[in-house]
């Protein structure tokens, strides 16, 4: 546990310098290096499961995904033109295209289903925080908004494994996270309500004046709900997998994925959220 308190605040350390020094761009940047490291961990587990992704191909349209969702609406004449359904529209083509070079029928539908479903379910969602930069006032508001949203989602894994550690007593999933209570769910929804409160409380200056620290704890609620959903869907992965972590990059808590599972739905329910809130 102390490893995993070290990591988590060495982790938050380096986010926070890296957004001081280098703004929205060191954001994305982040967030996107995360994103190619978590969907080559889904890759692995996928492969592990029997399933045969092309993993450097989906790997390039992913990174192409995320970086696209920032840097083509800037070579447009309408700033209000997002890509991000034509690049995953593209993203799918060409996946298409490219199981026509594998040898085996059985493998060319393996191959195009699990590549495609990896830059979906990791890019095309993360990309959320992205699209939520760009819809802010500015990108330097959107940028607090995103971290809103990871800090919300976060605070629920912090809430969840604290309460469930010591209070835990009912099984929420017995057969796919055997870790995971019912106590734990609300200990996550108030952690991730608190951490919510206080970020928008000592952020309220550079954010949006309609968004209240009250309406950021009762906004968290849903997303601390949607996140252990998230991290039940990486465990139900790892599961079929036969695997415990979906890495060891970061010591006490595992890999990538380990440590944006609960990120991953969080991103596009808080994008709609806010979207439609604020």
């Amino acid at each position: 546990m102390t490893q995993r308190i070290l990591s988590t605040l060495g982790l938050w350390v380096i986010l926070a310098s890296a957004l001081f020094l280098g703004g929205p761009t060191a954001g994305v940047w982040i967030i996107t290096l995360f994103c190619v490291l978590t969907q080559y961990e889904l890759y692995l587990i996928l492969e592990k499961a029997g399933h045969l992704p092309m993993k450097r191909l989906g790997l390039i349209l992913g990174l192409l995904i995320m970086l696209g969702a920032f840097y083509l609406p800037q070579f447009s004449d309408n700033s209000s033109v997002y890509p991000n359904a034509e690049l995953l529209t593209a993203s799918a083509l060409i996946c298409a295209v490219a199981i026509l070079g594998k040898k085996e029928i059985a493998h060319k539908s393996s191959s195009f289903i699990s590549t495609l479903f990896g830059i979906i379910y990791i890019p095309y969602m993360l990309m959320h925080l992205i699209l939520l930069m760009l819809h802010a006032a500015s990108l330097e508001q959107g940028l607090l908004l995103s971290l809103w949203v990871v800090v919300t989602a976060k605070f629920s894994d912090v809430g969840g494994f604290l309460i469930g550690k010591y209070f835990g007593k009912n099984k929420l999933a017995p057969d796919i996270s055997p870790q995971k209570t019912w106590e734990g769910v609300l200990g996550a929804v108030f952690f991730s309500a608190l951490a919510a409160y206080l970020f928008v409380l000592i952020g309220h200056n550079n954010l949006p004046p309609s968004f209240t620290p009250w309406k950021a704890a009762i906004i968290a609620m849903p997303i601390a709900l949607i996140s252990i959903f998230s991290d039940l869907v990486e465990s139900l992965f790892k599961r079929q997998a036969g695997v415990k972590d979906s890495g060891k990059m970061v010591p006490g808590i595992g890999g990538a994925f380990d440590l944006l599972d609960s990120v991953i739905l969080s991103a596009p329910a808080g994008y709609l959220i806010l979207k439609y809130i604020l």
